[in-house]
């Protein structure tokens, strides 16, 4: 998964998850974790209030956000699947492109701040393009596929906050949470 943190400029059931990193280290002030559905990272209004949000808290909190993708982008990913395994037009890629643009255009973002999303885009393209050729998708290319959708609004999301004057950072999950094997659970019913 992918998150956005700010520290104000300051530098089925649960898995076990221990923290680990420089995620942990540094400020004593208390953690808040936002989570954003896709239809709240998708409209400029939304952006405001997550980006008043986050100010409001900065004070006296470490903020991170958890964010989906934009709204219809990982059923867009899918198509973009179907379309390539058929040979046809990437029309799903070419909308997922003027979604982000409209949103970074609708914040007023500079048209560098898209340098991120436009290079996934590049490389989404790539792997759909070789999709084209094997016609078939393993389990683990769709996952990769569908997080591109996280990817790219996380990444945006750093540029609208930094914009705003937010200090943010992009941080990976799998830099600082690992899961613990522990006893299976038996389904309760």
């Amino acid at each position: 998964g992918k998150g956005v943190w700010s520290e104000g400029g300051q530098g089925g059931r649960p898995l076990p998850l221990r923290m680990s990193g420089s995620f942990t280290s540094g400020s004593k002030k208390p953690w808040v974790v936002c989570k954003f559905g896709g239809t709240s990272v998708t409209y400029v209004k939304s952006w405001m209030q997550i980006v008043s949000r986050v100010k409001e808290l900065l004070p006296n909190h470490r903020v991170v956000l958890v964010l989906s993708a934009l709204s219809q982008v990982t059923n867009r990913l899918e198509r973009c699947l179907e379309e390539a395994i058929a040979g046809q037009e990437l029309a799903s890629l070419q909308w997922i492109e003027e979604t982000h643009r409209r949103l970074a255009k609708e914040v007023n973002l500079p048209k560098e701040a898209l340098k991120g999303v436009l290079q996934m885009l590049e490389e989404l393209d790539q792997l759909l393009h070789g999709l084209t050729l094997i016609k078939e998708v393993s389990p683990r290319l769709r996952a990769r596929v569908c997080a591109f959708g996280e990817r790219m609004s996380t990444s945006l999301a750093v540029e609208i906050l930094k914009h705003h004057g937010v200090a943010a950072s992009l941080l990976d999950s799998k830099q600082f949470l690992q899961t613990e094997a522990g006893p299976a659970l038996a389904d309760e019913g």
